[in-house]
């Protein structure tokens, strides 16, 4: 939990300071299993956290963000 929290928010950074989408796919795993089926490494029926990581930036990408 603190590698993948220290991760994130130097990733938070590093979007805030250069004003870009940057995609967070870290997953945080117990054991290599569960590792494998949050990549879609192996058939799960748990969601591809990288590939959903993916879309999203490239969805800002070509739409730009929401103004809010």
């Amino acid at each position: 939990n603190y590698i993948c929290k220290s991760t994130f928010d130097a990733i938070i950074n590093l979007s805030i300071n250069y004003n870009k989408p940057i995609g967070n796919g870290i997953i945080t795993a117990l054991n290599l299993k569960q590792a494998k089926e949050r990549s879609g490494i192996i058939k799960s029926n748990k969601p591809n956290k990288g590939l959903e990581a993916t879309r999203a930036i490239l969805s800002i990408l070509k739409n730009g963000p929401k103004k809010i």
